[in-house]
């Protein structure tokens, strides 16, 4: 049994099962992890929201700075002054279509490397239970065969005492026959 135990990297303490440190992580390490994941999502998603704000409030200022300006070379309401306002709005939506592919293309690598992650976590647990599991099984074998030893020595030590009186009687019966 200790050769097992030793092997599955658990002791067992009279009370409990406890798992000892090993190369694998601990249950209470992946949850200390995800949460950790959790909590830096959310601080980051707070800074994005932040600076979105902040880039918002800029670029309304430079469209509106930008607008004076056109206003200022060309007659409002013109055609020329509606496509110079076309280009320029076609302009921030194509940067800003760029900008958004590199963080998405980013966020995406980030994503998957975080569901490698994940899955690697999860077969380890399925690794620690299936483990468990076994642990349990032998347990349980080893268990029924010390019951059993614990049976036949009963009754082998029953048969003993019988077999000691039998020679006594044996003995009593040949030394008065004598």
């Amino acid at each position: 049994v200790s050769e097992e135990v030793e092997n599955l990297r658990f002791t067992y303490d009279g009370e409990s099962l406890r798992e000892e440190r090993s190369p694998l992580q601990t249950v209470e390490d992946h949850i200390q992890e995800a949460q950790l994941q959790h909590l830096t999502a959310s601080h980051n998603l707070i800074k994005s929201e932040r600076e979105m704000k902040t880039a918002q409030s800029h670029l309304k200022d430079v469209i509106q700075n930008w607008e004076r300006l056109v206003s200022v070379l060309y007659t409002p309401g013109s055609e020329e002054m509606n496509l110079i306002k076309r280009e320029f709005n076609v302009n921030i939506e194509l940067h800003g279509c760029e900008s958004s592919l590199g963080e998405i293309d980013s966020l995406c690598s980030s994503m998957t490397h975080l569901c490698q992650q994940r899955e690697i976590m999860v077969q380890s647990l399925k690794d620690k239970s299936k483990q468990i599991e076994e642990f349990g099984s032998v347990m349980d074998k080893q268990q029924k065969e010390m019951q059993s030893i614990v049976k036949q020595n009963s009754t082998a030590i029953h048969g003993l005492l019988h077999q000691q009186n039998e020679v006594g009687v044996y003995i009593h019966r040949n030394i008065r026959s004598r």
